[in-house]
């Protein structure tokens, strides 16, 4: 029976896919073979028999990782990973309900904290995925489950980067942080190896 645990750094569909993954468990939320980071320690989370899906956004390796079928849930677009969670803390509305109706103005600092940090825990995990010995692994990027088959209830999508009015000064802010810090790192994309 599978174990699977979904890694993420956030804002990157990964609700969805663990809502896919129940799916082909044939497995329920209601049957409590679901959990997130959340509801249990990292600890006790990896010592849950099969079938069950676990969803978590900590950085946490479990020690038995050779008995969990990885899935990372990543963008492609680390720039709209970030606006997607700029638009939630603003609205704080982090798939709970619909996003807003709106436009809105990104506060610009928190946005650049944001995309820096969605890039560093992306890698990770996608380094982690090809490091670490497990039953296996997939690399899941959300631009890739659109359009969405159905809809899930789980979690709402955010607003995207169209109703994000200030769109050209976060882009001259992305470009400034890498030139400031010498670095020719992308932070609009990202790509991994997969195997």
């Amino acid at each position: 029976m599978n174990k699977i645990l979904i890694k993420t750094a956030g804002r990157t569909g990964s609700h969805v896919i663990a809502q896919q993954k129940m799916s082909q468990l044939g497995i329920t939320r209601s049957q409590g073979r679901f959990y997130h980071n959340q509801d249990l320690p990292p600890q006790e989370l990896y010592t849950l028999e099969a079938p069950v899906v676990v969803h978590d956004h900590t950085m946490t390796v479990p020690q038995n990782s050779h008995e969990w079928d990885l899935v990372v849930s990543v963008r492609r677009s680390v720039y709209d990973q970030a606006v997607s969670y700029c638009i939630a803390k603003q609205s704080e509305n982090f798939g709970h309900a619909p996003a807003p109706d709106g436009d809105f103005i990104i506060d610009d600092d928190l946005f650049v904290r944001t995309l820096k940090n969605y890039k560093v825990v992306n890698y990770y995990w996608l380094l982690i995925a090809e490091l670490i010995q497990w039953r296996s692994t997939e690399i899941i990027y959300w631009e890739d489950c659109l359009p969405l088959d159905q809809d899930y209830p789980i979690n709402y999508p955010a607003a995207d980067r169209r109703r994000v009015v200030n769109h050209p000064q976060l882009m001259n802010r992305v470009w400034f942080s890498q030139v400031s810090h010498g670095r020719r790192i992308s932070y609009l994309t990202v790509s991994a190896r997969c195997s």
